[in-house]
């Protein structure tokens, strides 16, 4: 304190959830980002759930990975966050006219000096389905 602390995902590799999530709560944090030990939020809802019941208000439990306009609402819903964090990205074309696929290790150099850019769009989306959601009075 003052300073306010949010616990990375480093957290979605720990051994035992529950334990870590009582030490990071004793270390003052203000909040865990999570995908809930799994790839994506999507996929750790279940966990997530868990965490945001066991903290009992203690800490905020924040979803992130794989947020979209698709499932952000339901991961609200389903976890009981009251926060999210996402990317919004999309690929953005790099100008090489040739590449070397077999020296390609990812789908950005496949797409040829490509890079991930924050999608404005679809954070509008993003907001757009909370918005909607808040609206209808829900979480």
């Amino acid at each position: 304190a003052p300073m306010h602390v949010t616990f990375h995902r480093a957290f979605d590799r720990c051994r035992d959830w529950e334990s870590s999530l009582e030490d990071i709560i004793s270390c003052g944090c203000e909040r865990i980002l999570t995908s809930g030990l799994h790839n994506t939020a999507p996929e750790g809802i279940e966990i997530i759930k868990k965490m945001v019941e066991r903290s009992a208000g203690r800490i905020k439990i924040m979803a992130g990975s794989g947020i979209s306009p698709l499932n952000v609402v339901e991961i609200i819903n389903s976890t009981g966050c009251t926060e999210v964090h996402f990317s919004a990205k999309h690929i953005i074309k790099g100008g090489m006219e040739y590449q070397n696929a077999a020296l390609c290790e990812n789908e950005l150099e496949r797409a040829g000096n490509s890079y991930f850019e924050t999608s404005e769009e679809i954070v509008k989306e993003i907001v757009t389905e909370i918005a909607r959601e808040t609206a209808r009075g829900c979480k």
